[in-house]
């Protein structure tokens, strides 16, 4: 029994290191500006998610996933992305070429400036645009919150205290 709950707390905390090791690579591809490629057509050609570099230009269309962070450079239509799992809002945040109606004298002035014209990895897109990639990978908004949630000492789960109550408990009968 002790082997057998010991197998199961094993293979839960394994299972779920992977889940979280897969949610730093954002799968899929994007449109990258290519112009001297031979492999490009009119320009632009396809390349995986994880080959992104600070400084590509990737284009943007409704219902594409943010492959990094990247701010907008050209937009064709009005531009917005759902950042529920950043912020926790609900609606879409609309983001701009260049910030607008933001005061110096506002002492948040900053952030309200990035969050204006910022696209962040992982959120749905929706309009047109071309953007600059500014970050990837762990430097990215989302690989913060990665980062962060790896560093955090986890707390047990309930199973995992009743697994632990079991095996000492066995361990006790097995000593007597």
């Amino acid at each position: 029994i002790v082997l057998i709950a010991t197998n199961i707390g094993a293979y839960t905390e394994y299972t779920s290191n992977q889940a979280a090791a897969e949610l730093g690579d954002l799968p899929g591809s994007s449109l990258v500006r290519a112009p001297g490629s031979p492999e490009s057509i009119k320009g632009w050609m396809e390349l995986p998610n994880t080959k992104l570099l600070p400084g590509m230009i990737v284009s943007l269309k409704t219902g594409d996933i943010v492959p990094a962070d990247a701010i907008i450079l050209t937009q064709e239509t009005d531009c917005s992305c759902a950042e529920a799992m950043l912020t926790g809002e609900s609606e879409p945040v609309h983001k701009y070429k260049f910030y607008h109606d933001v005061s110096d004298e506002d002492p948040h002035a900053e952030s309200k400036r990035q969050s204006m014209t910022r696209l962040f990895m992982g959120t749905e897109f929706s309009g047109d645009c071309v953007a600059l990639v500014v970050e990837t990978g762990e430097r990215t908004q989302m690989g913060a919150i990665f980062e962060s949630m790896a560093q955090a000492d986890p707390e047990q789960s309930p199973l995992q205290k009743m697994i632990d109550r079991l095996i000492y408990v066995l361990a006790l009968l097995s000593v007597l």
